[in-house]
């Protein structure tokens, strides 16, 4: 009886780890022969830790600059299990952000440039001055390759995707303070900026804002989805509204063409930097 005892416990944590491996698994329990793209696609498998939310099969990267709060929590908001990304920033001088990311490789990176990927996501209107919002923060979906990086932003006003040669920024407008399901097409970005299909790619998904924003602002995310591809063509962002009144004032809709264009060089630099060299260079974006 004692030796049954003793071995109760390991065998526990042998089972938990088998159906924290095979879980993802059973999204695509109609198609088994697709790989899924994305592990832990909600980010629900955890670890406690000291204040802060340790991921297991994410990797998370804060740079808080003196001053500043940033925190990332899962929560309940709106019936939707969702990361919580909020930034208070005071710091005028360094950029602070929040990164978490995932290596796909193999398989999964077969599925990721095959089937349709999308993602639910919810920004409250900003609790800052509106005239920093374009030009310093940075809400978004990341894919590196280690060569070239596609960067989706997602912004408050519409603009123009700005293409490099190593890298791509899709700028999608999301109406403030109501969910919205983002569309991330990876194949075919990557087939119109005519870049050779990688070996793997880092998924990331970048929160924060730059030197110059100052204010108070918050967002969440959830739930990483897929499917097989139609022949649908064009963005179905597939609007619902959010069930809860939020507090924060509307984004003015007037901004000059020049706040676009220096936001436009801080997302650039942002997608860059931030999914390749965490910190040093990121502390340097004014």
């Amino acid at each position: 009886m004692s030796n049954i005892k003793r071995f109760t416990a390991p065998i526990s944590i042998v089972i938990l780890i088998i159906v924290a491996a095979v879980a993802p698994f059973t999204i695509l329990k109609s198609n088994p022969v697709i790989s899924p793209p994305i592990l832990d696609p909600n980010f629900e498998l955890r670890m406690a830790g000291s204040g802060t939310m340790s991921l297991i099969l994410w990797r998370s990267e804060y740079m808080i600059a003196k001053g500043d709060a940033l925190s990332l929590n899962q929560v309940t908001f709106d019936h939707m299990t969702a990361l919580k990304f909020e930034l208070s920033k005071q710091n005028k001088s360094a950029a602070s952000y929040v990164s978490v990311t995932q290596i796909i490789t193999g398989p999964r990176l077969a599925s990721l440039f095959t089937l349709n990927l999308s993602v639910w996501i919810l920004r409250e209107s900003c609790n800052c001055d509106s005239s920093s919002i374009v030009r310093n923060e940075v809400f978004g979906v990341t894919f590196n390759d280690g060569t070239h990086t596609l960067t989706y932003q997602l912004s408050a006003i519409p603009m123009e995707t700005e293409v490099k040669w190593d890298a791509k920024v899709v700028h999608l407008q999301t109406l403030n303070d109501q969910w919205v399901k983002v569309p991330l097409n990876i194949g075919k970005e990557f087939e119109t900026a005519q870049w050779k299909r990688p070996e793997r790619v880092t998924l990331g998904v970048i929160f924060g804002a730059g030197s110059a924003f100052s204010g108070f602002r918050t967002a969440y995310l959830h739930n990483f989805t897929w499917s097989e591809r139609s022949n649908v063509q064009g963005r179905d962002y597939s609007n619902l509204s959010a069930s809860s009144e939020l507090k924060h004032a509307s984004i003015p809709e007037l901004i000059s063409k020049c706040q676009q264009a220096c936001s436009l060089a801080l997302v650039g630099n942002w997608s860059k930097d931030l999914t390749t060299v965490y910190g040093d260079r990121a502390a340097g974006c004014q």
